[in-house]
This record gives C-alpha cells, structure tokens and sequence, in this order.
C-alpha cells in the first residue's frame, strides 16, 4: 500500500474552505465514483476501491492523507503530481 501526505497553506475564510472541500468531494463523487462523507467541521474522509484517505483543516493548512491500494501503488507518482496541480 502507498501513502500519499500534502499540506497546503490557505487564506480563505473557514466557511469557504469549507465549501472548497464539498465541491471537491462532489467533483470526485460525480468524476470517479468515490464517496466522502464530513467528519465534524473540518475533517472529509473518502473511499474508493483504489483507495481512502481524508483532507482535513489543521489550523491555516489542509493537510491530506490517502492510502493507496495495492493495485493503485505503482500510480503513486501520478496521483501525488495531479493532487498538487
């Protein structure tokens, strides 16, 4: 299993990072089939069969974890390159 950890420094508003993550997740949901769900204000967690991990807000960084499967592994570059675009 590969591990995927990024932290971003933000200035928005909490409300709108907020909704930033909810689009996201919407965007994810409609594009590949993963599903979120919120865990209190400032926590989304995600799953799919390629993997799960979460974004969360940590002070004025989101901070993501996801664990990719062991069929996904060998597109750990990939993924992590497309995260950061």
């Amino acid at each position: 299993m590969s591990k995927i950890h990024l932290t971003k420094k933000f200035t928005m508003t909490l409300p709108e990072v907020r909704e930033g993550l909810e689009k996201l997740g919407a965007g994810l949901k409609e594009a590949h089939g993963m599903e979120y769900e919120w865990e209190g204000k400032n926590r989304v967690n995600f799953h799919h069969k390629s993997g799960k991990g979460h974004v969360e807000i940590q002070g004025d960084e989101l901070v993501l974890e996801l664990k990719l499967g062991m069929l996904y592994s060998a597109m750990a570059p990939v993924v992590k390159k497309h995260i950061t675009e």
